[in-house]
């Protein structure tokens, strides 16, 4: 997703509408300066508003670097170096090509077959989109528990509700 520079004024305060883009090859010892700056500066040692500010004004950066890696990975996979960078592959969950003859030479050689499976029941929602809301309402909502979602960082004009340790 690339980042785009309209309307985060309005998104994020302090955000400046000048295109980063343009403003990087001059501004690299400020970036440079920055990183070692950040590497003896704890954010613990930042008053409240000093803290405030330094994170509505790291949202563009975030976006910026998020578009730069994408776009240094790009270069790489295409044949180009960075100096100081590689691609690398990263983590993978290993699959079975042909399930059935696995299981079927795991069974030959002893192995249950049914501790080959597992029997999981459909979440809520699967279960409210397989019988409909009404019956779902009707004869299973008043099992069904939404535990609170983990709190996140967001800017305060963002509109969901500020988050309370207690319930």
């Amino acid at each position: 997703m690339m980042f785009s520079i309209q309307n985060q004024q309005d998104r994020f305060p302090g955000f400046s509408t000048k295109p980063l883009r343009k403003a990087l090859p001059p501004a690299l010892p400020l970036l440079q300066a920055i990183a070692q700056l950040l590497q003896s500066e704890s954010p613990a040692q930042l008053s409240a508003a000093a803290l405030g500010q330094a994170l509505s004004l790291s949202v563009p950066f975030a976006a910026w670097l998020d578009e730069a890696k994408a776009h240094a990975l790009h270069e790489l996979l295409s044949g180009r170096s960075i100096p100081g960078w590689k691609a690398a592959e990263g983590r993978s969950n290993r699959r079975f090509i042909n399930a059935a003859a696995a299981f079927a030479a795991l069974e030959a050689n002893g192995v249950a077959a049914a501790s080959l499976y597992e029997h999981r029941p459909l979440s809520p929602s699967q279960v409210e989109k397989l019988v409909g809301k009404a019956v779902f309402d009707r004869c299973a909502a008043g099992y069904v528990d939404k535990p609170r979602g983990k709190p996140v960082l967001v800017p305060e004009n963002d509109p969901r509700s500020a988050f309370r340790a207690d319930p």
